[in-house]
């Protein structure tokens, strides 16, 4: 018996030391950011969470007397604009940036879109957080929902590849964006190449969440070392994942008789693209680069996001490209 209590004495001796050690280095038990954050998300088995109808309003970033209104369909896409009597229809898709995170309905670039093309209603299904396999799974999703749209848009940034294959560090950052009352916590699917180099795709998952997270550091590096450990082969799948679900994207697009477009809108202007270029090529897919030019003109002030200016240009680099290639 005694022996058992020095043993459990030096275990815990042990573990206090590491504990102040962590701590003296920086490392903390893990926090969620916002308590309180009011989501306009619903869980969602296939795709891990969705907007759900209704209004929201939330304080704008860049000016304290604003309030930015987001209006979520009942289809589930976010309003962008009256409904015109054409025929033509352009889906939108993609994370954050082509929803308009960080501005009102009215200032997104499928709104400014809406406007300057008058031949096509604008469809924003577009989901903060998404990534390539979310935006392929919501494409399948409303597939029948609506009228066979003439063009798919893809909107994209290189974080979607983190994304795409459930990173554990992408895991751990919507977790703690997440509200910590909530029952339901988020959940990714992600994609994978298998022996025979094809996609499939991997129910959503989550970060793990051992118990004492938030009251003891080392407990939050184990979460991360273990998240780590399991995604790290997936890691190396990333590029390729991303270029295979663009593709499953433009198959998809195929069989409802549309026009499939791949653009980037990251914020990045210096890294290349010719990696992605020369696959789209080489797969007939189309692409334009609507990347801004100047990092810090065309985000929100304290975020990453593309404030209004940002939004506006977006819209009118895609509608040359539709101008050029007679899509107009």
């Amino acid at each position: 018996m005694k022996k058992l209590l020095l043993y459990l004495s030096l275990v815990f001796t042990s573990l206090f030391a590491l504990e102040i050690m962590l701590r003296f280095y920086g490392y903390t038990p893990f926090k969620y950011f916002d308590y309180k954050v009011n989501s306009i998300h619903e869980y969602n088995e296939v795709l891990g969470w969705k907007p759900k109808e209704g209004n929201y309003t939330f304080k704008s970033k860049e000016d304290p007397e604003k309030f930015n209104k987001v209006t979520i369909m009942k289809e589930g896409n976010r309003f962008s604009g009256n409904n015109k009597e054409s025929l033509g229809g352009i889906y939108l898709l993609g994370g954050s940036f082509v929803f308009g995170e960080g501005v009102s309905d009215n200032e997104t670039f499928a709104y400014y879109l809406n406007i300057l093309n008058p031949k096509y209603n604008v469809y924003n299904f577009s989901v903060p957080g998404y990534g390539t396999v979310q935006s392929l799974l919501m494409l399948k999703e409303i597939k029948n929902e609506l009228k066979l749209p003439e063009i798919i848009i893809y909107g994209f940034i290189n974080h979607h590849k983190v994304r795409n294959v459930a990173r554990g560090e992408w895991l751990n950052h919507l977790l703690q964006n997440s509200s910590k009352d909530s029952k339901f916590k988020p959940k990714v699917p992600y994609g994978a190449i298998n022996k025979d180099s094809n996609l499939y795709f991997h129910p959503p998952i989550n970060y793990i969440m051992l118990p004492l997270r938030e009251k003891l550091a080392l407990i939050a590096v184990l979460e991360k070392i273990y998240m780590k450990q399991i995604t790290k082969n997936r890691k190396k799948q990333q590029h390729q994942v991303f270029h295979k679900s663009i593709y499953e994207m433009k198959k998809v697009a195929d069989t409802m008789n549309s026009k499939f477009v791949v653009v980037n809108i990251d914020l990045n202007k210096s890294e290349s693209d010719k990696k992605l270029t020369d696959y789209l090529k080489n797969k007939d897919i189309s692409y334009v680069d609507c990347r801004v030019p100047n990092f810090q003109k065309f985000k929100i002030k304290g975020d990453y996001h593309p404030n209004k200016l940002g939004h506006n240009f977006y819209s009118e680099c895609i509608l040359n490209f539709l101008i050029k290639n007679n899509l107009k």
